[in-house]
């Protein structure tokens, strides 16, 4: 299919893709500051477990599997608030469908506000795909169009619908006038209307034009109109009576953008060159040459009209400079249907079928609006003393949550498996999709280091506490030792007959635990090349080992459903808990080394005695969508998090 696109002017704009479309609206300097705030409020589902003998639910962070599939974007001509339409699975919360909706799925539109990334208002009573939206020039109002035809106006305020118009075909793009005062609607028909917001009738001003009419915009001064075909036809006309002013006819394309004074626009097109065209001669001024394949978006100049992004099949997006068609900016690995710039030019705004976010252009910073992993939740670790948590998923995202205000601030790509945090908290290490191991700087998002030798993916990563070593164990059945501050492979541990699962260095770097498929737990000195103490007694493979905070204890999980202490200086068994009735798949002591946490394929999070091995507490996720995966301790001992299989991150403090 072909898109439209655009920005600066008194317009909506209009990418279509596979998930849908995007659109922009208008500018004013009027505020939504007065707008209530709805506050999050604890899934249903979660009601069985908020408090338990020893634990409280705190927070929960992130959506319990609803999945959202963006299908349109709209921004304030300021970008300081946006429009998203989106379609997703009923749930059980949900009013019942009405007569016409349908049974399984449920449309949403949700007001954010860019610059704190929440959400503002939810709208109800959205009967279809939307995709089509626009702001009014005042900011108080919405236009919204989609599948039905029907035009629908939205006092932002409130939510609520204040007017709508009789159906047409269906609605490809929206534009308020520059006073408000009248709506442009395409159609998937290639018509273009008229309609007067506060009450008038549609007026059908260009008939069936034989392809949609995917854009349609307001020039300077609002008596003249911009229109864009899907055939690649570029018109200007009078609003007055729909004379055809001029017409460019362009290559095939997917993708367009008026600039904000109405003289240019910018063309991506199937093939992957991007032209600037002037709308006044119907030349050609610069070719954009860097894309491979279809320009998806080419969806805003920047405010002052000097640069241009694009994103394409070729999961690139590019800065260019729009006078010398030069690159700024080349940016690998992003998947977006949509980008834009902020108002002031600093950030890039950009939404995908699954998510919406913004890129800071200085920094290289990536804020996910839509906060939530996307799928299970594999590996958890407090940072910054406590103040902040990391959690990596299997939708290949590690994210930094504040524990204060339980808000995402951070989301680092190209996340695969395992994590570990330094002591400071300062540096975190992962494995990543390309079989290497990455090092973070936790703040900046920034990458530190990284350590190449794998071969097959990684499963398990560990760091000293200094952060001068590092441990890798993949699924190439190595276990290997890096020296962190360089990057250098420094040895490796073998022994282990098949996979190892699961590793971790003593508090002072000078050994490190590991446990296998072989259902053996070794405890390595890394000062010598001696063979390693074997610790025996598990029955299955060992899903997780961890020292105790002063290096005297280690304890380890298995598929063997139970928990075992060893003594680190002789190897021996101390202590066997059994009594979760599945396989454990995590374990940690408390930071004073007095209590242990585990969790279970059994649903369950078990809070453990470790002097007497008595079960203190048990947190029953049975009757919840979640199956706990993984957790961490606070640095405190006051509370811990759990991750889930069903994308969330739990937050329990504990009480006594």
């Amino acid at each position: 299919m072909c898109g439209i696109t655009g920005s600066g002017l008194f317009y909506a704009t209009i990418l279509i893709s596979t998930a849908g479309l995007t659109a922009f609206g208008q500018k004013d300097e009027s505020s939504l500051k007065d707008m209530e705030r709805s506050q999050p409020e604890f899934p249903k589902q979660c009601a069985g477990f908020l408090k338990t003998e020893r634990t409280r639910l705190a927070s929960v962070w992130g959506n319990h599997e609803r999945i959202d599939t963006i299908l349109a974007t709209s921004f304030s001509i300021d970008r300081r608030y946006a429009l998203v339409s989106s379609v997703r699975a009923r749930t059980a919360e949900d009013p019942p469908a009405g007569e016409d909706e349908p049974e399984l799925i449920c449309f949403d539109v949700t007001l954010w506000d860019t610059t704190t990334h929440e959400a503002v208002r939810s709208f109800s009573g959205v009967r279809d795909r939307i995709v089509a939206m626009s702001f009014s020039p005042d900011r108080k109002q919405a236009l919204t169009g989609g599948a039905d035809g029907v035009i629908r106006l939205w006092d932002l305020a409130t939510g609520k619908e204040l007017r709508a118009s009789k159906p047409t075909d269906t609605v490809y793009s929206l534009a308020f006038s520059p006073d408000g005062k009248q709506a442009l609607a395409g159609t998937m028909a290639g018509s273009v209307s008229t309609w007067a917001p506060e009450g008038g009738k549609l007026r059908e001003i260009i008939k069936d034009q034989g392809a949609a009419a995917v854009l349609v915009a307001f020039l300077p001064g609002g008596e003249q109109a911009l229109t864009v075909w899907a055939d690649g036809e570029i018109r200007t006309w009078a609003l007055k009576n729909g004379r055809r002013i001029s017409s460019i006819q362009v290559p095939p394309l997917y993708s367009a953008c008026p600039c904000a004074d109405g003289k240019r626009i910018v063309i991506g097109t199937q093939e992957g060159p991007i032209h600037v065209w002037d709308l006044s001669t119907g030349k050609e001024i610069v070719g954009l040459k860097g894309h491979e394949g279809n320009v998806l978006s080419v969806v805003d100049f920047s405010p002052d009209g000097s640069r241009i992004v694009s994103c394409g099949d070729d999961q690139t997006l590019r800065v260019w400079d729009a006078k010398t068609g030069k690159e700024i900016l080349v940016r690998e690995g992003v998947s977006v249907t949509s980008v834009a710039f902020s108002g002031e030019g600093k950030r890039l705004l950009g939404s995908s079928p699954s998510g919406f976010a913004t890129l800071d252009l200085a920094t290289g910073e990536e804020i996910e609006f839509n906060a939530s992993h996307r799928a299970p939740v594999s590996a958890v670790a407090f940072a910054a003393g406590g103040k902040s948590v990391l959690s990596g998923g299997d939708d290949g995202t590690l994210r930094r949550w504040e524990v204060a205000s339980g808000k995402q601030r951070r989301r680092f790509a190209n996340y695969f498996a395992g994590l570990a945090v330094s002591a400071d908290g300062k540096l975190a290490l992962a494995g990543c999709a390309d079989h290497a191991l990455r090092l973070w700087d936790t703040e900046t998002g920034k990458h530190v280091r990284t350590f190449i030798g794998h071969d097959e993916p990684i499963v398990a990563v560990a760091l000293s506490a200094d952060a001068k070593l590092a441990l890798s164990a993949s699924q190439d059945q190595t276990v290997r030792l890096w020296d962190a501050t360089s990057g250098k492979a420094l040895r490796r541990l073998s022994g282990h007959v098949g996979e190892v699962t699961s590793i971790g260095f003593s508090p002072d770097g000078k050994y490190a635990v590991t446990g296998g498929e072989d259902a053996r737990v070794r405890l390595w000195s890394l000062n010598d090349t001696s063979q390693p103490l074997v610790l025996k007694g598990h029955k299955r493979e060992v899903t997780t080992v961890a020292f105790s905070s002063d290096g005297k204890q280690i304890l380890s999980g298995s598929k063997d459903r139970t928990l075992r202490l060893w003594d680190a200086a002789t190897g021996e068994e101390t202590r066997t808990f059994a009594r979760h009735q599945n396989r454990v798949t995590s374990a940690a002591f408390s930071p004073d080394g007095k209590r242990a946490l585990s969790t279970s394929d059994d649903c369950t999070v078990k809070l453990w005695d470790v002097a007497t091995g008595r079960e203190l507490d048990e947190i029953d996720l049975s009757g919840s969508p979640d199956v706990p995966t993984c957790l961490a301790f606070a640095p405190d001992g006051k509370s811990f998090v759990v991750g889930t299989s069903s994308w969330v991150v739990l937050r329990f403090e504990i009480t006594r």
